[in-house]
């Protein structure tokens, strides 16, 4: 749940407790009624020992909440744990705060590795951007790149009222490219990357005149974007982001 969502169901009374846990761990973290944020999943339930790894990988030692293994999968089962077998492998990324608790920060397969070695966690990223009442979805690109980019879809009735609003009567791809849309855009990107570091930061972008859609194989049911998909799709997009310096940035 976005913090600003949950922030303003706190203000009017009704507040949400943030908790985590897996198929393979029943309960990892959860708030208290009497200490909660809304920017973390709580602290660990007790008996529960979290560990972050060096890349950012949420791990859990094995106890009574820690499933056995994977019924007649002993590759798959062997490979949840470390090599030891004393901690499981969550596939999440996060951190522990000064205060004990757990904040997620993305998933450890979506993570872009950078050119230079540096890696970039995408999805917190992407939530950022579209809280932007002009963005619809935003996917991060850049695996093997010298920058992150990203592939940015407009919220089309938003920019349809802005185009009625000043008297144009441009058709949808000409709007994309009215240097006024892509000025508020940048404005939304720039936003984002001041709080973000160096490596993170979206360098170009472009606008996409689709929506992304469930139908088209490009978001999940629960409307998350398929990366894969997504990418195979609009490559030729996104390519040329590295290749032209007239490219935005």
């Amino acid at each position: 749940m976005p913090v600003e969502v949950a922030d303003h169901l706190d203000a009017v009374g009704i507040t949400v407790f943030g908790a985590y846990g897996q198929t393979e761990h029943l309960c990892v973290a959860f708030h208290r009624p009497d200490a909660y944020d809304t920017e973390t999943v709580g602290p660990p339930m007790p008996g529960t020992t979290i560990r972050i790894d060096l890349d950012g990988e949420v791990l859990l030692e094995r106890g009574p909440l820690t499933f056995d293994g994977y019924h007649g999968r002993p590759d798959a089962t062997r490979d949840a744990f470390t090599a030891d077998g004393k901690w499981l492998r969550t596939g999440d990324l996060g951190e522990i705060t000064p205060n004990g608790r757990l904040r997620l920060t993305g998933r450890k397969k979506e993570l872009i590795a950078l050119s230079s070695g540096k890696k970039v966690a995408p999805l917190p990223i992407e939530s950022r951007l579209v809280e932007d009442p002009w963005i619809g979805h935003a996917m991060l690109y850049g695996e093997g790149e010298r920058f992150v980019s990203a592939l940015l879809v407009p919220r089309r009735p938003v920019l349809e009222a802005w185009q009625r609003e000043r008297g144009l009567a441009l058709d949808y791809g000409e709007l994309l490219g009215h240097p006024e849309v892509v000025s508020r855009v940048q404005q939304a990107v720039d936003r984002v990357n001041s709080v973000l570091s160096g490596p993170e930061r979206i360098k170009r972008f472009v606008l996409l005149e689709r929506e992304l859609s469930v139908e088209a194989d490009e978001l999940t049911p629960t409307m998350k974007i398929r990366r894969a998909v997504v990418t195979q799709r609009y490559r030729d997009r996104l390519e040329p982001l590295y290749r032209e310096p007239s490219a935005l940035s």
